[in-house]
């Protein structure tokens, strides 16, 4: 199964155990298949180093840098073509439709109220991490 990742479902994945946790163990199990972007990199890497996360790093004694690096050998990164302007909250957040739309995606799997909001939208399924979770244990 393909899927993309918002960057809060990586970051609530990679430091605490709830449903975006249980999404990156299905990734890392080989269960789904996880893509994305540079850009999307780019945005996990920026918000890493925000002041909320250093405390979190320095107690896992690993750099923003190394926690991206993780997370690539887990995922393909691919190379998104156009990317049209569909978050106008947040277009940052079309960086995420993009992807999915490059590797035509199965899902999206999002906490974020600006990309659930544009469900109707586009035509990949738009889920949070509980959402998809209820999907796969059908």
């Amino acid at each position: 199964m393909r899927v993309v990742l918002d960057t809060n479902t990586v970051i609530s994945g990679l430091f605490w155990r709830g449903k975006p946790f249980q999404i990156l163990e299905l990734m890392r199990s080989g269960t789904i298949t996880v893509y994305t972007s540079e850009a999307i990199l780019e945005e996990l890497l920026d918000v890493l180093k925000r002041p909320k996360f250093s405390k979190r790093l320095a107690i896992l004694n690993v750099s923003p840098q190394q926690v991206v690096n993780r997370f690539i050998e887990w995922v393909e990164v691919v190379e998104v073509g156009e990317v049209k302007k569909i978050v106008i909250s947040d277009p940052d957040d079309d960086q995420i439709i993009a992807c999915a739309r490059s590797v035509n995606a199965d899902f999206i799997i999002s906490g974020d109220a600006d990309i659930l909001d544009i469900k109707e939208k586009v035509t990949i399924p738009i889920v949070t991490s509980g959402e998809f979770l209820d999907i796969l244990a059908v």
